[in-house]
Parts: C-alpha cells; structure tokens; sequence
C-alpha cells in the first residue's frame, strides 16, 4: 500500500524531535508534558504510563496483518500474511492527534529504510501528517532518540522542530561532603561514583533538565 493511493484530508502537523545523550530527560519531560495536560490532550505513545489520556500503541495499530495463504504440509501449518499500514484506525480516530515515539530509531530507523516493517513506518509518518489537526488545534508528532543519524531521512526534513536536552546535576559525597556539578554531555567514564577526595561512593541530587530548542538542524 501506497500513501499517495489514499484519499487524505487535513494540513501537515508540527513534528517535533527529541534528542540528547542518555538520561538526559528526553523522554521525562515528554511525560511531564503529558501529565500537564491530561484534561486537555489524548496522547498516542509507546511510553507506559497510567495516565487516562495515553493510549499505549501496540503494533497493530501501525501495520495490518492479513492472512492471503495456508498451506499444510505433514501436519506442519504454513501461513503467509500481507503487511500493510493500517491507515483507517487513524483516520477513525479523535482529532487532533498527538503522537509520540521513544527510541524511535528503533521504528523508522534510516539504516532499514527498505524494510517492509520499516517502509510501512514511513507511510505512516506520512499518513499521520495529512490526517492529525481539528478545525481548532494542530496535532503533533514527536520523535524521541538519542540516535539522530539512524532517524529515518524524510523525518529528519519534516520536522519542525528539534529540542536538545541535557540533564544537569549535583554529585557529592555524604562522607567528607564535597560536591560538585555534572551533566549527561560529559563522558560516562569521567562522571564520579567515586568520590575523588576520599574514595566513597558519590550521590546525585538535584537533578535540573534543560532543553535547547531550535527550528532547524542547521541554527
């Protein structure tokens, strides 16, 4: 199936990236997001939560399973199923759509880009751009990894914005109480779990997420 086959309807959403090392708070402040509007937005996510407006998406949601063939050989069953976008589930669903997808180098990843999975996932993105805002609000799509090179090509043109985030932090030690200040941009291996005056185990507190936002990949 083909998105340029189906009749879609609606004006593009924003799509916004998410990016950062690990524990930067990338996805963190996603569900703060979330929580903060949970009166207000549906969420479409792959984060579990208990948040009554998340709809935790599963599979086949995206890609439709059909069974064309059966074959049964010496008692051994051989079934062969198309896979296809499952693109009326979207477009029955309750406008505007806000959608988000951690680790998402793992669903539109640009080294599989000829994947049947991975292809049927770029005709979703495209679908979910065309069939997502209301009359009163526009939709959202957002991409959360920390992997930006393995990010599918036509995400990375589409989106309308990128925000970096960097997890800044207090280390110290409860032993001989010095402390000092860290962030996820700085090497593992040189973070301290040690602590470098007296050898104890350090502590991390006060933890403080920033977030860099820019329009393009080029500011």
């Amino acid at each position: 199936m083909r998105i340029s086959s189906l009749d879609l309807e609606g004006d593009f959403l924003i799509i916004r990236i998410h990016l950062g090392n690990v524990g930067s708070g990338k996805t963190l402040s996603f569900v703060r997001e979330m929580y903060l509007n949970q009166d207000r937005k549906r969420y479409y996510t792959n984060i579990i939560t208990d948040f009554p407006n998340n709809t935790l998406l599963s599979k086949d949601m995206i890609i439709q399973k059909t069974l064309i063939s059966e074959k049964t050989t010496k008692g051994i069953t051989k079934k062969n199923y198309e896979y296809s976008l499952n693109a009326d589930y979207w477009k029955e669903q309750p406008k505007p759509l806000h959608v988000c997808i951690d680790e998402a180098h793992h669903v539109i990843n640009s080294r599989k880009s000829q994947s049947a999975s991975n292809i049927i996932a770029s005709e979703w993105l495209a679908l979910i751009r065309r069939v997502t805002n209301s009359p009163l609000e526009e939709g959202e799509l957002v991409l959360i990894s920390q992997f930006l090179h393995k990010l599918d090509v036509n995400a990375r043109e589409m989106c309308t914005q990128i925000r970096y985030f960097i997890m800044w932090y207090f280390a110290g030690c409860a032993t001989c109480h010095k402390q000092w200040k860290e962030n996820t941009e700085i090497p593992k291996d040189l973070r301290k779990d040690f602590c470098p005056y007296c050898g104890r185990h350090t502590r991390k507190q006060c933890h403080v997420i920033e977030a860099r936002h820019f329009m393009s990949f080029e500011e």
